[in-house]
């Protein structure tokens, strides 16, 4: 028994490769752009002044928490 030809030839393939080609690329050019975008971040933040204006831990350090603001008795529960 022969092999059966796909219907439209190879260009059905050709078209899903060229497909799968430029997702890939794009998906490449995305991975590049986070990875810089990390890097710069890190720099970034190797910096005093950069880093108290974007992180609030920094300022807080030190500073401890008061009452039970983020937490929750059990004994005042009934």
């Amino acid at each position: 028994m022969g092999k059966r030809k796909l219907a439209g030839g190879c260009t059905n393939c050709e078209k899903w490769s060229r497909i799968a080609d430029e997702i890939s690329f794009r998906l490449f050019l995305c991975l590049m752009a986070l990875l810089a975008a990390l890097i710069i971040a890190q720099a970034a933040l190797q910096y005093e002044p950069v880093r108290n204006w974007l992180l609030l831990t920094e300022r807080l350090e030190g500073i401890p928490y008061t009452g039970d603001a983020f937490c929750i008795s059990v004994f005042s529960v009934v």
